[in-house]
């Protein structure tokens, strides 16, 4: 019965925020096999991005023995490097191989839309395998905290890519640049706050102010919709 209740806790946020996310766009809604397909890659990029670090780490050993320390170096690297750097990097090259250049990818929110169900479908994994591994309050926690989180970070990538696609040569590789950038460092920040903060007011005021900047940002870009 546990099992039940944890899958629902993780299960049901996902789908409500891909539903919220998809119901903004207003102009042109995107296929759903699409976004189906995208999350599908979303929750294999868990898989991805245990075996692209493992793969770091066996090359440069130096970097897990630095791991085993847990000090502060330690933590930003863990935070920074293997769960910011690599899984963003993932979905955001998952963005560019299969969605930037897609027919369907025509309009502005849609990069939104396509970001957002990668984020999700990876924070769908990720939150069964810790709401397995721990406790219904731990899986109530990641519900309404981090899987929100996940959906902020595909928010900013997906906004800054149509930025991308919609702006001049000169401003072109500034927003691609950006469209990883601000996710891998609001998403390092997020969970090195979570890793050192024993004050859980600290990261529920950090993970709103992320929220707000991604709703800001669904809000723009489903106002403001427009042919790339």
């Amino acid at each position: 019965m546990q099992n039940i209740i944890i899958i629902l806790f993780v299960l049901i946020p996902v789908l409500l925020l891909m539903y919220y996310v998809n119901q903004r766009d207003t102009v042109e809604k995107e296929p759903i096999l699409l976004i189906i397909i995208m999350m599908i890659l979303g929750m294999a990029s868990v898989y991805f991005s245990k075996q692209i670090w493992n793969f770091i780490l066996s090359k440069l050993p130096e970097i897990e023995e630095e791991l085993t320390n847990r000090n502060w170096y330690a933590r930003i690297l863990t935070s920074y490097g293997e769960i910011a750097f690599v899984e963003e990097m993932i979905k955001y090259l998952l963005l560019n191989i299969i969605i930037y250049r897609n027919r369907n990818y025509d309009y502005m929110y849609d990069g939104i839309v396509y970001s957002v169900a990668i984020s999700l479908g990876f924070a769908l994994v990720e939150g069964l395998e810790y709401g397995m591994g721990n406790d219904v309050a731990i899986s109530l926690f990641r519900s309404i905290l981090t899987i929100p989180m996940h959906m902020s970070y595909g928010v900013i990538m997906g906004y800054y890519l149509s930025k991308s696609k919609n702006s001049y040569e000169n401003r072109l590789m500034y927003y691609r640049y950006t469209a990883l950038l601000f996710p891998i460092v609001l998403h390092g920040t997020s969970d090195y706050l979570l890793s050192t903060v024993d004050n859980p007011i600290i990261y529920i005021v950090y993970a709103l102010f992320v929220y707000i900047i991604a709703l800001k940002r669904i809000n723009e870009l489903s106002r403001l919709d427009k042919r790339i």
